[in-house]
């Protein structure tokens, strides 16, 4: 289940102490009586738990290169669109470099026979750039599946 604690709660400072790098996302693993944190850790975790890692060692690699390509999105996405102070860098991201990235997915996604965390991470990014403008994805029928 998911808990939402604010910071400077009483609940917060009581647990704070307790947790890796003081900070969140945060997964308290009540089986092992332990606190997880970092999004990746977390999500590793529980992609095991759910066998979500792939079923030989080809799916693991593809899973774990989905994985960091989401990051590749996202992180493309935040410098174009959050830290540029150039007001065409946003447009620039979805005309010129978005495109390109979405197009490697294309060559990939449809070998991706069982569902994995790569999977799911590349799910993230595309939901998180639909938010903004659907029709990007138009061209790029394998992304939307």
């Amino acid at each position: 289940y998911q808990r939402r604690v604010h910071g400077g709660s009483p609940e917060w400072l009581k647990t704070k102490d307790k947790i890796p790098f003081g900070q969140v996302p945060l997964l308290e693993d009540h089986d092992n009586g332990i606190f997880i944190s970092q999004s990746l850790a977390i999500a590793h975790l529980l992609a095991r738990r759910a066998d979500l890692l792939g079923n030989n060692n080809i799916e693991f690699a593809v899973s774990e290169q989905l994985v960091q390509y989401s990051e590749d999105i996202f992180q493309a996405m935040i410098k174009a669109c959050y830290l540029s102070e150039s007001k065409d860098e946003p447009l620039r991201f979805v005309n010129e470099t978005l495109p390109p990235m979405l197009g490697y997915l294309e060559k990939i996604l449809p070998n991706c026979l069982n569902m994995t965390l790569g999977q799911l991470a590349i799910f993230g990014a595309i939901n998180f750039i639909m938010d903004g403008d659907s029709s990007i994805l138009d061209k790029f029928p394998c992304t939307l599946r």
